[in-house]
């Protein structure tokens, strides 16, 4: 059974009585509920005190103080109770019915009063369920929130050990002039390069890219990164070829619990003579840049992890003075979109952007101005600041030894 009660001052104690009559007689419903009546400071306490759990009809009148409607009207909201008010709300005390308490004065029928309380009565279990599942949402949320922010945490980690693993910035090569655009996606990159110069004097230039992104493809460029410095370790440099087949082999006799794969590209240059060796594995072909012409250098090899007997073939060339070499990631292709849509809206992939990395890579400017020029080309792209893929470029260009213009 329901518990109602009446709360008025004691001048209002009459018309209080006879309202719990008269609501008692006009009762819609079969089951009827309980009424009491009560002062309203000794209902306010009960409140505060949290000892009511029953519909409020609170009696107004002018002499009624307004801080004492205040007080319980803002206990009934707080406790989410069933309540009407009666009476002569004053002015100052409208906010009673944006509160969510319905207001109805003293001409308002006694039957409608009767309709509406036992309205507001039948849905109090409703409201009491509506409660319990915001309160259990809202704690639901705190804990998601924690977790974000935990998850947040261990990726900045990530990023920072990732960072840690790449080289700082590409070596000064006399007779080489680079320059490098790195740009995770995330946090983390599935994207990884090098430049290193080997202890027989040739440079050599690498770049992976582990299929799929975020922590898994960043921890699989990690355990490449351990084996590709495994691999240059010794007094003479290792063939490309080679050096993409020991890395296949770490990858396959890691057998990942789910699989993990990677492209990659491998060259060795002697900046003296141009002389260059590459190997790839399933990578974007490197690009010879000389002007306005661009030739891809195509290496066959399969990904990376897949096949443990797999074979790399090399591909030689000579990189003439002002001529230019490209080591990309496949991330551009989405970085130059195409004009036309998907039919969900989105940019399609470029088929042209080769032609824009040579554009913009092939002219007479320093690499360092080049590869900032891409950088910044990509940044007008549409959708640049929600970029599809990892982007990484390592460009080199011959130029004059320094060395041997002061000799001659």
């Amino acid at each position: 059974m329901a518990t109602l009660y009446i709360v008025a001052e004691p001048e209002l104690e009459g018309q209080a009585n006879r309202l719990a009559t008269q609501l008692e007689e006009a009762w819609p419903g079969k089951v009827r509920p309980f009424l009491g009546v009560g002062t309203v400071e000794q209902t306010i306490e009960r409140l505060i005190a949290g000892g009511i759990d029953a519909g409020i009809v609170v009696l107004v009148d002018a002499q009624t103080p307004a801080i004492k409607v205040d007080m319980i009207v803002d206990q009934i909201v707080r406790q989410r109770l069933p309540a009407i008010v009666i009476g002569d709300v004053r002015e100052g005390q409208k906010s009673v019915e944006s509160a969510g308490v319905l207001v109805e004065t003293w001409e308002t029928p006694i039957p409608s009063i009767a309709i509406a309380l036992d309205a507001l009565l039948r849905r109090q279990g409703a409201m009491r369920d509506v409660a319990r599942e915001a309160k259990m949402a809202s704690a639901s949320a705190h804990g998601l929130a924690e977790e974000l922010r935990h998850v947040h945490e261990e990726l900045e980690i990530a990023a920072s050990v990732q960072r840690d693993i790449l080289p700082k910035g590409l070596p000064i090569v006399d007779g080489l002039d680079g320059g490098l655009l790195f740009r995770p996606a995330g946090q983390v990159s599935g994207d990884i390069y090098d430049m290193t110069i080997l202890d027989d004097g040739r440079v050599s230039l690498f770049i992976a890219d582990a299929v799929g992104h975020g922590m898994p493809a960043a921890l699989l460029t990690m355990m490449v990164a351990h084996h590709l410095a495994k691999c240059q370790l010794g007094a003479d440099s290792v063939p490309p070829a080679r050096v993409l087949h020991e890395l296949n082999q770490a990858m396959c006799e890691r057998r990942f619990s789910t699989p993990r794969f990677a492209t990659a590209v491998y060259c060795v240059i002697d900046p003296a003579t141009g002389e260059a060796t590459i190997a790839g594995a399933g990578h974007p072909p490197a690009l010879r840049i000389n002007g306005g012409v661009s030739t891809p250098i195509e290496s066959a090899g399969p990904l990376l992890g897949i096949f443990e007997d797999a074979a790399f073939e090399e591909a030689s060339l000579t990189l003439e003075i002002g001529e230019t070499l490209a080591l990309y990631s496949d991330g551009f292709e989405s970085a130059f979109p195409d004009d036309k849509l998907a039919e969900d809206g989105r940019p399609l992939p470029g088929a042209d952007y080769v032609l824009r990395l040579r554009d913009i890579l092939g002219g007479g400017r320093d690499v360092s101005e080049a590869v900032a020029d891409l950088e910044g080309r990509v940044d007008e792209q549409a959708g640049s600041l929600h970029q599809a893929d990892d982007l990484t470029a390592l460009v080199v260009r011959r130029v004059a030894c320094a060395a041997r213009a002061i000799a001659a």
